[in-house]
């Protein structure tokens, strides 16, 4: 799934950002950010879950425009999906 998000950033003008363990794309043509979190939406709404991925970000991208522009995409890895619900 990773992989496909990848690439789907990367028709779109993003580039990875180098350095990072968590997956940070940035627009090549605007100020606009993506972290990928790879977990279920209720683990992201944990305490503190997203502040400290935010900080970790912060220390891999230090511009200023980040804090603002920064968007979370979670990636949620499922076993089966049932149409009816």
């Amino acid at each position: 799934m990773i992989e496909i998000i990848i690439n789907t950033f990367e028709i779109f003008n993003y580039s990875k950002l180098p350095a990072s363990d968590i997956p940070i794309f940035k627009s090549t043509t605007m100020e606009d950010y993506w972290v990928v979190y790879q977990g279920s939406p209720s683990q992201l709404l944990e305490k503190n879950i997203q502040s400290g991925l935010m900080a970790e970000c912060k220390k891999v991208c230090v511009d200023p425009a980040f804090e603002k522009n920064a968007n979370i995409i979670c990636l949620w890895n499922v076993e089966s999906i049932d149409k009816k619900t």
